[in-house]
């Protein structure tokens, strides 16, 4: 009776185990789960690269990368690349250009009304750095290739702009940064090191100085460090420091973001045995104080090839990382990665999707988070049948339970309910006042109160200047009819 008794009591111990680790691990996944919204893939019949993506003040999301036909894939010209697309991913415009070699286009920024691209084009072994300047309709108004350089950004910088890459000097290559006043090279800077090849990936303009980020490959044993460095306006090294472990292999990509002083960098390199073999490609995410100061490093690995290269930090301070992850023992199975973390480097959550059917591979390059909190991933699909990029892609992400246009994440950070299209009754979805600015928790703070107080503004403006206006007017003919009767006197 007692042992029967005993059974029973497991049983349910059991049972109430299991359903309390369904109810936390399903919870989880709802909380952390990012739906796919949209879709939108651009090519056919060639290869098709979106390598970067970012917003304009026209509303629109300019993906870039490169392009080529079907009869030249495996050798043959490609030309660069530019695509509008609005926020439900319909194409505004699409543009290429060439100026005869293989061309990409690798990052870009906005400067008043035109749009600046960078990267490069290649002939051979010579490799050409690409500026490009693109007007509000998508015209190319301006372009120019640099010899023995590549581009691989470009920031604003006050007035101007600031382009960093690398240039062969006497067969070595140093970190490169152009001043661009309009499209004019104002000055250049060149830095580097004479024992080693340097190539700059990523530049910064924060607070008057410059920051970037990059790699050195020492030319004695060939072995491959981040460098990371802090410049006066005018190109001086103010400090520098140089990140390497024994276990990593070759770098192959690193980006710089500075948010609220501190510096944010990601780093895709290679993970090596103690006796110099391959194991896997890892990321990492590492902070930095202002000064250069290491606060925390955050490596992200599957004992399988990972490859982040996409960053982006949101207004909340909250970090986005985006790549693939492939695992060759699965046929191979190749797989969107994403992951966030807040700003101490803890992870909130990271994760795997797969948002194309079949046997097709995906490689997420850039990522972008508006003010509702939907992700916009872009990158390239590939036939894993064949082993063959084919299209780029662009993906909108997000989970909005109630449908008012804002993230059930991002309803968290702003404070707003998830489960009610307007938080706070005032007739106006939390979407909505996000998007135009007012206060989705405030009654009194809607859309329309704001016009009105603007319409206000601007009829006290308006009557202002009437009255100055008659003011300088009376004012005016008394001093006309003074002069009078002094000329008559």
């Amino acid at each position: 009776m007692l042992r029967r008794r005993l059974l029973l009591v497991s049983l349910i111990v059991c049972i109430l185990g299991l359903y309390v680790f369904i109810y936390v691990v399903g919870v989880f996944k709802v909380k952390n789960a990012e739906e796919v919204v949209s879709v939108r893939t651009f090519g056919g019949g060639g290869e098709d690269v979106f390598y970067y993506v970012f917003p304009t003040t026209r509303g629109e999301l300019l993906a870039l990368g490169y392009t080529k036909s079907e009869e030249f894939v495996v050798d043959g010209d490609a030309d660069a690349l530019i695509v509008s697309f609005d926020k439900e991913l319909n194409i505004r415009y699409w543009r290429t250009f060439s100026i005869g070699l293989d061309e990409a286009l690798f990052r870009a920024t906005q400067l008043k009304d035109y749009i600046c691209a960078v990267g490069w084009a290649v002939d051979g072994s010579d490799y050409y750095g690409l500026i490009v300047f693109v007007n509000k309709n998508g015209n190319i108004v301006s372009k120019r290739a640099i010899p023995s350089s590549t581009f691989m950004d470009v920031e604003p910088f006050g007035e101007k702009l600031l382009v960093a890459g690398s240039i062969s000097v006497r067969g070595d290559a140093d970190f490169f940064l152009v001043i661009l006043n309009g499209v004019v090279i104002e000055r250049n800077i060149t830095f580097g090191f004479g024992d080693s090849k340097d190539i700059l990936y990523s530049v910064y303009y924060y607070c008057g100085s410059i920051y970037c980020v990059g790699k050195r490959i020492r030319t004695s044993d060939l072995k491959q460090e981040v460098f990371i460095a802090k410049l006066s306006e005018e190109g001086a090294i103010l400090w520098n420091r140089t990140l390497r472990e024994d276990y990593w292999g070759r770098i192959g990509y690193s980006d710089l973001i500075i948010y609220e002083d501190r510096i944010y960098i990601s780093i895709l390199r290679e993970r090596l045995t103690e006796e110099g073999n391959l194991i896997c490609w890892e990321s990492d995410i590492a902070c930095f104080d202002l000064q250069g100061n290491a606060l925390w490093n955050k490596t992200f690995s599957s004992n399988v090839e990972l490859n982040a290269i996409g960053m982006y930090i949101d207004k909340f301070g909250i970090i986005y990382l985006a790549g693939e992850i492939i695992n060759f023992d699965l046929n191979p199975i190749q797989q969107l990665f994403l992951a966030k973390l807040d700003e101490n480097g803890t992870v909130i959550y990271n994760e795997t999707l797969a948002p194309f059917e079949g046997n097709i591979g995906t490689i997420g390059s850039s990522i972008y988070i508006d003010e509702c909190g939907f992700m916009y991933i872009v990158g390239s699909n590939v036939d894993l049948n064949i082993g063959r990029i084919e299209d780029a892609f662009i993906l909108k992400l997000g989970k909005d339970t109630d449908n008012d246009g804002i993230t059930d994440f991002y309803e968290e950070l702003y404070g707003t309910d998830p489960t009610k299209i307007d938080t706070d009754g005032d007739g106006f979805s939390d979407g909505i006042e996000v998007i135009q600015g007012t206060n989705p928790l405030d009654p009194n703070d809607y859309p329309s109160t704001r016009l009105e107080n603007e319409k206000q503004f601007l009829l006290v403006i308006i009557i202002g200047v009437v009255l100055v206006s008659i003011l300088l007017l009376v004012l005016r003919k008394s001093i006309l009819r003074i002069s009078s009767i002094k000329r008559d006197v």
